[in-house]
């Protein structure tokens, strides 16, 4: 369900007025989007401060100033994008993230000393750039799933590799390289978006993992052992892993709220 849709419904679930299948979407949105959530709570405390105010003879004057200035927020709202009305991130918005992470991609394969020849290699990593790019929309909302989708993607390439013997200071510039195409792509994202969605673990997380899956698609050009079981389970998949969890802690110790202390 989308935020509009969500949005649209949020009035009648609080009033009952939804089936069961149509509430439970509508619940199941507003638990994965804060957006939504806040949404939905300003909504109550509207309608609670209707019902109260219901009570209460208005004066005329004070109906008319209401109501304009209802009409003007409802004109200012109307003449927004969709996207940042809905509090989601706009097109254009993926537009800037996802060309950070394919320039990432391309730029860990043009400054390689070592390429590998054109065949197999090149286009797994074209399709592991792809895929890194078509799921950052879905990082809003899903962050933790689009976490499983990029591991479980670099790990693909698991069933055409070899066993060979792992030594590990020799390959930990792979991890490296993974995480800071990961910072790239947290970059572009704080950078373009302050919001608190932008902001969430859960969000960073997701965009992390795939920054780093734009790593490891170069990397499968650009690193002399891609084909090694092992060095691609460690380095590889664990580098996707680790910028994952990089990138949620990062937003839960600088963006998360901070609690007063009583």
């Amino acid at each position: 369900m989308r935020c509009r849709d969500a949005a649209t419904c949020v009035t009648h679930l609080q009033e009952g007025g939804l089936s069961a299948l149509r509430a439970f979407r509508v619940r199941r949105h507003l638990a994965q989007c804060p957006e939504c959530r806040a949404y939905a709570a300003q909504l109550e405390v509207t309608a609670g401060a209707t019902r109260w105010l219901a009570s209460e003879p208005l004066d005329p004057a004070h109906e008319a100033e209401a109501m304009s200035t209802f009409r003007a927020w409802q004109k200012r709202r109307a003449d927004l994008p969709h996207e940042q009305a809905a509090g989601t991130l706009g097109s254009s918005g993926h537009g800037r993230v996802i060309a950070t992470i394919a320039l990432a991609s391309f730029a860990g394969v043009a400054l390689a000393q070592h390429r590998a020849p054109l065949g197999p290699s090149w286009i797994l990593a074209l399709v592991l750039t792809l895929l890194a790019c078509a799921l950052v929309p879905w990082t809003r909302t899903r962050g933790f799933v689009v976490v499983a989708l990029a591991i479980t993607a670099a790990a693909v390439p698991v069933v055409l590799a070899q066993q060979r013997a792992l030594t590990w200071l020799f390959y930990m510039p792979c991890v490296v390289h993974e995480l800071a195409t990961a910072g790239i792509a947290l970059a572009a994202l704080w950078t373009w978006h302050k919001d608190r969605v932008s902001r969430s673990p859960s969000t960073a997380a997701g965009i992390a993992a795939l920054g780093a899956l734009a790593g490891d698609a170069s990397l499968h050009v650009a690193c002399e052992s891609s084909s090694s079981l092992a060095h691609l389970l460690v380095f590889h998949v664990g580098g996707v892993a680790l910028a994952a969890a990089a990138g949620a802690v990062i937003a839960v110790r600088f963006f998360a709220p901070r609690r007063a202390l009583s």
